[in-house]
C-alpha cells in the first residue's frame, strides 16, 4: 500500500492511501495512532490498535464465507502494514512491548 501526499503536516499525510490495484481508501487506522501520539492529552491508541487486531482474528476464526474472507485478508494485511509503519515511526512509545501484541499472525493471513 503507498500513501499520496494530501498536504499539511508530514504526520498527516497518510489520511488517503492507495491499494497496489489502484483503488483508494481512508486510511483510519493510521489517522487512530497519529491522534493518539501527535496531539496532546489524546487517548493512547494502543487499546485501540490491539482491539482491532482482535476483531479482525475473531472475524477470519469464524470462517465466513470466500467473498467476506478475501475482505477480511486484506484488512489483516493493512492492519498489519499500518502497525509495521506506526512502530517504524513511534517504535519508542512501544519500548518493553513486543510488536506481536499489536500484528495478526502470519497463520492468519491465508485461508
Amino acid at each position: 500500500m503507498e500513501t499520496r501526499q494530501a498536504g499539511g503536516d508530514q504526520h498527516w499525510e497518510n489520511y488517503l492511501a492507495q491499494t497496489d490495484d489502484g483503488l483508494y481508501f481512508l486510511d483510519y487506522l493510521h489517522d487512530w495512532s497519529l491522534t493518539g501520539f501527535v496531539i496532546p492529552l489524546a487517548p493512547d491508541p494502543k487499546p485501540r490498535l490491539r482491539a482491532h487486531r482482535l476483531t479482525i482474528m475473531n472475524a477470519i476464526n469464524d470462517k465466513p464465507n470466500e467473498r467476506a474472507m478475501r475482505k477480511l485478508m486484506w484488512i489483516a494485511r493493512y492492519h498489519n502494514v499500518t502497525v509495521q509503519d506506526i512502530l517504524s515511526e513511534f517504535g519508542h512509545r512501544f519500548s518493553g512491548e513486543a510488536p506481536s501484541s499489536y500484528l495478526i499472525p502470519d497463520n492468519f493471513l491465508h485461508y
